[in-house]
């Protein structure tokens, strides 16, 4: 993984509304963002890049994603999710 923030949207599989995100670390098939919402290890979720130009994942429109991991950030109230790429 790198560490590049870009914008994201994030949405839990069958929630129609979406919430903007950074991304604090990318690859090829994961990347991880900073979120306060709560998620769980194992969930499926929607993600696409505010501006497709600077996506790191191959494709248009949202790519689905499961969650692999979940930190807090040491300070805050937000937490680090890391997410890994499903093959479309």
């Amino acid at each position: 993984m790198r560490t590049l923030a870009v914008p994201i949207r994030v949405r839990p599989e069958r929630i129609p509304w979406f919430e903007e995100a950074m991304t604090v670390d990318v690859s090829s098939e994961t990347l991880r963002f900073i979120t306060n919402r709560v998620y769980s290890p194992g969930m499926m979720l929607h993600i696409s890049f505010v501006n497709p130009g600077t996506s790191p994942w191959i494709g248009d429109g949202e790519r689905s994603a499961r969650i692999v991991q979940i930190e807090h950030v040491r300070e805050t109230n937000s937490l680090a999710v890391t997410v890994q790429r499903i093959p479309s």
